[in-house]
C-alpha cells in the first residue's frame, strides 16, 4: 500500500511543485491543466458517489460551472492585472448565475418533480463541494506577483499535517495500549496523537516557508504572511484538514465506496483534496480581510 501511494503520490507531488514553483505562462499553465483534472475528476467522483446513494445529479451543468469557477481567476488576472482580487469575485457572481441558469433550464425539461429538484441539489452540492472550493487555490494563485507561493503555503500547511498526522499516528498505533481513536464510527484510523502530529508539522513547514520567502508572501503589496498567520494557520490547518478529512469519509461509508477513485495507493482526487477544500476558502478570507485592514 505504502509502495503504490509513494510511487504515485511522488510524480503528482513534483508536478504540484513544478505548478507552484515554475514562473511564467509555463507555471500558469500546468497549474490550469492540474487544476481542470482535479476539479473534472473530483466532480465525478462525487456524482458517482451520489449516485450509488440514488441521488443524482445534472452532471454536464457541475462541470461548466466547475471549470469556469477555476477560470475565473485567470481571466481576473488578464482584465485586471494591478487587482485581480476584486474582479474574481464578480466572476464568481456570473459563474454562480450560469449554475443556475443551467439548473433551471435542466428543471424545465424534466419538469417539476421531487426528483428533479434533488438533481438540482445534489448539482449545487457538487460544485460547492469540490470546484468553488478549489477555486480558491486559484484566486490565490494568480491573485499577483507572489500568488503561486501563497497558493502553495496553503497547500504545504494542509498536505504537511495530513503527512504528520499519517506518520504519528502509525508510530502510536503500535504502542502496548495503542493510540486514542478519535472518531473510530466515521475513520478508525485517525488518532488524537496523529492531530499533535499533524499540528507540530504544519506549524513547522508554516514557518520555514516564511523563513525561506520572508518579503515574497504578499498580497495586494501587503506583507500576506507573516508570523501570527504562520503561527494561526499552523494550528487551524490540520484541523479543518481533519474535519474535511472526516466529512469526505462519511460520504464514502454513506455511498459504500472504500475510495473515491481509482488512484493507486491514494483512492481518489477527492480523498486528496478531502483536506485542502476546507482551508483554502479560510486561508483566502484571512488574507482578503487582514490586507484589508492593514
Amino acid at each position: 500500500m505504502l509502495k503504490h501511494r509513494l510511487a504515485v503520490g511522488i510524480p503528482l507531488g513534483v508536478l504540484a511543485l513544478a505548478a507552484f514553483l515554475w514562473p511564467g505562462w509555463p507555471g500558469s499553465l500546468l497549474f490550469l491543466a492540474f487544476g481542470a483534472f482535479l476539479v473534472v475528476v473530483g466532480l465525478k467522483e462525487f456524482h458517482d458517489m451520489a449516485d450509488a446513494m440514488g441521488l443524482p445529479g445534472a452532471r454536464r451543468a457541475s462541470t461548466v460551472a466547475g471549470l469556469g469557477f477555476l477560470l475565473a481567476p485567470v481571466l481576473a488576472a488578464l482584465l485586471s492585472p494591478q487587482s485581480p482580487v476584486h474582479l474574481a469575485g464578480a466572476l464568481d457572481a456570473a459563474v454562480l448565475t450560469l449554475l443556475l441558469a443551467l439548473l433551471a433550464v435542466d428543471l424545465l425539461r424534466a419538469g417539476p418533480s421531487r426528483e428533479s429538484l434533488a438533481r438540482c441539489g445534489v448539482s449545487l452540492a457538487a460544485v460547492a463541494y469540490v470546484a468553488w472550493s478549489v477555486s480558491f487555490l486559484a484566486k490565490l494563485y494568480f491573485s499577483g506577483v507572489d500568488g503561486p507561493r501563497l497558493a502553495l503555503f496553503a497547500v504545504v500547511a494542509t498536505k504537511s499535517a495530513d503527512i504528520g498526522a499519517f506518520v504519528l499516528g502509525s508510530l502510536t498505533a503500535k504502542l502496548p495500549g495503542g493510540n486514542h481513536k478519535l472518531c473510530p464510527r466515521l475513520s478508525p484510523k485517525k488518532s488524537w496523537e496523529g492531530l499533535v502530529g499533524g499540528i507540530l508539522a504544519s506549524l513547522a513547514c508554516c514557518f520555514g516557508l516564511l523563513r525561506l520567502w520572508p518579503d515574497s508572501l504578499t498580497l495586494d503589496g501587503v506583507q500576506a504572511v507573516t508570523r501570527t498567520t504562520a503561527l494561526v494557520f499552523g494550528l487551524v490547518a490540520p484541523c479543518l484538514g481533519l474535519l474535511g478529512d472526516v466529512a469526505e469519509s462519511g460520504f464514502k461509508r454513506a455511498s459504500g465506496f472504500k475510495d473515491s477513485g481509482k488512484l493507486p495507493g491514494l483512492g481518489g482526487v477527492l480523498d486528496i483534496l478531502d483536506s485542502p477544500i476546507f482551508v483554502a476558502p479560510c486561508f483566502y478570507a484571512y488574507l482578503i480581510l487582514t490586507a484589508a485592514a492593514a
